[in-house]
């Protein structure tokens, strides 16, 4: 079966007309990628910065050779996604929305590929539209549409290269073209996030195993890629002996359980809020994929295999194998953030089962049940109340409002880097009297007639509070006052001596 497959490869992606010119299939498409943006661009500039995103901004701030240093020595990404920001940076005013411009214009190229992917594929256009619709309203890919981070451009440029290899693999075409395009990707690809190169990996051993005519090019190809990529492994290399360790910055990382591969694929299935939904959406988006490949096997055509076993490659392979190197290594690489390479597979994945497992009007009712499921699970998710971060702008407002003027800075302490690099940053990035932050773990070198105190309450149980560790200490903590992000709570407290 694998033999006959192997010989299969391009018969499921030559048949059917090329349909660019077609006008319909124009017009679908389009509405659903325009809906993308419009979800991806809604309340862009909504939250402030949390500290990775200040750590972004801060690195595109610089000139490019402090860039290249800053980014060299945290070794944990390649440079390609700060450069995009410094370039937004010296083109616009430095907003917040304008620097998120990068992320939502990645988010915009994602949904725009993933149409090139499907229509390279020869879908039907049902199956293109349930895949960019899944794709479009999935609160998994707007997020990470919205956050300074690289995580979006990673996403596009696996979607681009995953796109330019299967035109690669198509006889119709000629293949010059398409493999220096895609090596162009790749390279592009893996300047984005590490984790780019499970798809230049997954590419060569398709060639290698199922596509032998596209052997000797992706040799070539893959060799491109390393030769480029060459000069930033030697810095970060040079940085990683330097500092001592090249994994200090993955430390925040937990060994995962097999639970976590189901929250993951529940968070690509698009989680609700009711009781036992991770269980039923597994369900609504996992059964469909099971009966269909048991069906083709059934059938026996391998020319139908093709298909499904491309698209299953790219999705399991690198969540599996994540998995694998988080159980094999000292410390563990788990992270639905880069694992988002795997999304796009697996939602056209679940598009072409839900569309091909039961013919004729019948087979409707899955397609329209998952239209329903990925839609509610997007409007619950964009109406839940509460910021992603804290409304930094307002915090540090109201601390110099009560301040009033006064003669010199602001002193304030905070027990973690996850407040104090906020709080210095946009206290010194908004106009009024400066900010002097300090980080102290016990508050034991809090001190002076007036402070201000902030810390996170969930990560302060029992007796020892802020509020009591600074009274043992003869001070007097006022009332302050508090403010939410997701799940989080802000406790903003005045202190006088």
């Amino acid at each position: 079966m694998i033999a006959k497959t192997r010989q299969a490869t391009a018969i499921e992606l030559d048949r059917g007309p090329w349909r660019w010119r077609n006008r319909v299939h124009w017009v679908v498409p389009g509405l659903l990628i325009l809906l993308g943006v419009a979800v991806r661009a809604w309340r862009l500039a909504g939250n402030s910065f949390d500290p990775d995103e200040i750590w972004s901004y801060t690195a595109a701030s610089l000139d490019w050779p402090g860039l290249i240093d800053m980014v060299a020595g945290d070794i944990s990404h390649p440079p390609l996604f700060y450069a995009l920001v410094k370039f937004a940076l010296d083109c616009a005013d430095g907003s917040v929305w304008s620097v998120r411009l990068v992320p939502l214009i990645a988010g915009t190229a994602t949904l725009l590929a993933t149409w090139g992917l499907c229509e390279t594929l020869r879908l039907r256009l049902r199956e293109t539209g349930l895949a960019l619709f899944l794709v479009a309203v999935n609160s998994y890919f707007i997020e990470y549409a919205q956050y300074l981070r690289m995580f979006s451009l990673l996403q596009a440029m696996s979607v681009l290269s995953l796109w330019l290899f299967v035109r690669a693999l198509d006889r119709s075409r000629p293949r010059g073209g398409a493999i220096a395009a895609l090596t162009l990707a790749n390279i592009l690809l893996v300047y984005s996030h590490y984790w780019g190169w499970f798809f230049v990996a997954i590419e060569g051993l398709w060639a290698l195993f199922m596509a032998r005519r596209l052997l000797m090019p992706m040799i070539l190809s893959v060799g491109v890629t390393l030769a480029a990529f060459a000069p930033w492994v030697y810095l970060a290399a040079g940085a990683a002996r330097a500092h001592g360790a090249a994994t200090d910055q993955i430390a925040w990382m937990e060994r995962p359980q097999y639970i976590d591969i189901l929250w993951l694929i529940d968070r690509m299935n698009g989680p609700q809020a009711l009781p036992g939904s991770t269980a039923i959406g597994l369900v609504l988006f996992g059964v469909p994929i099971a009966a269909w490949l048991l069906k083709l096997l059934t059938d026996r055509r391998p020319d139908r295999l093709v298909l499904p076993l491309i698209l299953i490659a790219f999705w399991a392979i690198p969540i599996g194998v994540t998995f694998w190197i988080s159980h094999s290594l000292d410390r563990p690489v788990w992270g639905a953030r880069h694992l988002i390479i795997a999304a796009v597979p697996y939602l056209i994945l679940v598009s072409l089962a839900a569309n091909r497992l039961i013919e004729g009007r019948s087979g409707l009712i899955l397609p329209m049940l998952l239209v329903l499921w990925a839609g509610t699970a997007s409007i619950e998710t964009m109406a839940t109340p509460g910021d992603r971060s804290f409304a930094w702008n307002d915090v540090i407002a109201r601390i110099r409002q009560h301040d009033g003027a006064g003669p010199g800075p602001i002193a304030v302490f905070t027990p973690e880097i996850f407040v104090s690099l906020p709080s210095r940053f946009y206290g010194t990035r908004l106009d009024g009297r400066p900010l002097f932050v300090t980080t102290d773990d016990g508050f034991q070198h809090a001190d002076g007639a007036h402070f201000w105190v902030l810390y996170r309450a969930e990560l302060w149980r029992g007796d020892q509070t802020p509020q009591a560790l600074l009274e043992t200490r003869g001070f007097h903590v006022g009332r302050g006052f508090v403010t939410h992000a997701r799940s989080q709570t802000l406790m903003v407290l005045p202190v006088d001596r």
